[in-house]
């Protein structure tokens, strides 16, 4: 029994890897473990199956040049929405997967998932929730962000259910089967097998996310299965919906009024049929005023999340940064200079009352303070200071005669 359940073990990686070689050997060692050539036809059929409607695309992949490179040349645009690469990718001569026999049902046209590198799909960590009505620069620079602030695994580690990838679209795109088929069912076992979910919104103020029925159908059954929901925004979108909180009671109510503007009936998908499949469900299972009060419900739970975690910063993350510059004279004498500058960061160095070395990591500073001129003179450019977040914020000397020493301490 060992040796055949290490068999089926090594039978379902090499499936799960698409390396013929390694399943044609595991499957010879099952034959001469008993098993029938039918038995070995029919596991591989199954883990493959199993294998493609459970991957899910890599963050990775979605924040390479090679995907953005991509979908650029296919759509013919420098910033496409998911609907332009719809077309790009699923209709005409160049359609990808066409050709491809399918992993579920063995008929030609597969996921967009069974069709990239090994490396960049894997059993899904998270599920999306978003619309194709985004632009591609609103998915990579949200979901970038996220990554950043996180703290989850490493990009090539987080697999996304992202419907774009990981459904079919060859079967309803082309008219074989709804979106919505066997919605409920399907649906929540997905949202059950993964476990998490990444809502992300194009902005704060009057987001597309609230229009949209799929998404609203998606918030409402996570909240139903006690699933854990983050709410993902863009950078620009992120920083200004707390600048709209630190306009004190004014800005939270817009933000408050903005979030809660949630109307299932009125939402909207962009096929009719899937529109009103997804209406029916929610109207059976819930109702709408239902559906709209648990949403509101959520978001202002979150809106309150938010505030809170931005205070707490607010109080007790506001550091010091000390540069010291120290400039040897002709003979050799230092003269020492020291400025601080405060600034608000998630700084992970531990507060110190001593120089750090150069060349330590700093992240979270605002890097256009212009440090520089807290001496009166700029820095040389060879001090090597960056405008990017978690990167060395100077990493070595600039000249034999200056050096530069950075470290951080509680106000």
């Amino acid at each position: 029994h060992k040796r055949i359940a290490a068999c089926i073990s090594a039978l379902e990686a090499a499936c799960e890897a698409n390396v013929k070689a390694s399943t044609n050997k595991a499957s010879l060692q099952l034959r001469a473990l008993g098993w029938t050539p039918r038995q070995v036809e029919e596991h591989i059929r199954k883990s493959k199956r199993r294998h493609s409607e459970e991957s899910g695309v890599s963050l990775a992949y979605l924040l390479s040049s090679e995907f953005l490179a991509l979908a650029q040349d296919r759509s013919g645009k420098e910033d496409p929405t998911f609907y332009d690469l719809k077309d790009a990718f699923f209709f005409g001569g160049r359609a990808l997967g066409a050709a491809c026999l399918c992993p579920r049902d063995g008929k030609p046209g597969c996921a967009l998932v069974d069709t990239i590198s090994h490396k960049h799909r894997g059993r899904c960590t998270h599920f999306l929730s978003w619309t194709w009505g985004y632009k591609l620069s609103i998915i990579r620079d949200a979901l970038g962000h996220w990554h950043d602030v996180s703290g989850e695994d490493c990009a090539e580690e987080v697999f996304l259910f992202m419907c774009f990838f990981v459904n079919n679209q060859y079967r309803i795109l082309h008219g074989e089967k709804t979106g919505a088929e066997d919605l409920e069912e399907v649906f929540e076992k997905n949202l059950a097998r993964i476990g998490k979910v990444l809502a992300l919104l194009d902005t704060w103020d009057n987001p597309r996310y609230l229009t949209r029925i799929w998404t609203i159908f998606e918030q409402v059954i996570s909240i139903k299965l006690n699933v854990p929901v983050t709410m993902v925004l863009p950078r620009e979108a992120s920083q200004g919906l707390l600048d709209e909180i630190e306009q004190g009671k004014e800005g939270i109510m817009r933000v408050k009024n903005s979030l809660t503007r949630v109307d299932s009936a009125s939402a909207e998908a962009f096929a009719p049929e899937d529109e009103a499949a997804v209406k029916n469900l929610i109207n059976r299972l819930f109702g709408f005023h239902h559906v709209d009060e648990k949403i509101i419900q959520f978001m202002i739970k979150w809106i309150g999340l938010v505030m809170e975690t931005h205070m707490k910063n607010l109080v007790s993350n506001v550091k010091v940064l000390r540069i010291s510059r120290t400039v040897t004279t002709s003979d050799m004498s230092p003269v020492g200079s020291t400025a601080a500058v405060n600034f608000n960061s998630g700084c992970p160095l531990s507060p110190c009352s001593s120089s750090a070395v150069v060349n330590q990591t700093i992240t979270g500073v605002d890097l256009d303070v212009d440090l520089g001129s807290a001496f009166g003179t700029p820095l040389p450019p060879a001090a090597g200071l960056c405008r990017s977040p978690a990167r060395s914020l100077a990493r070595s000397s600039p000249s034999p005669r200056s050096s530069y020493s950075v470290f951080v301490s509680s106000l």
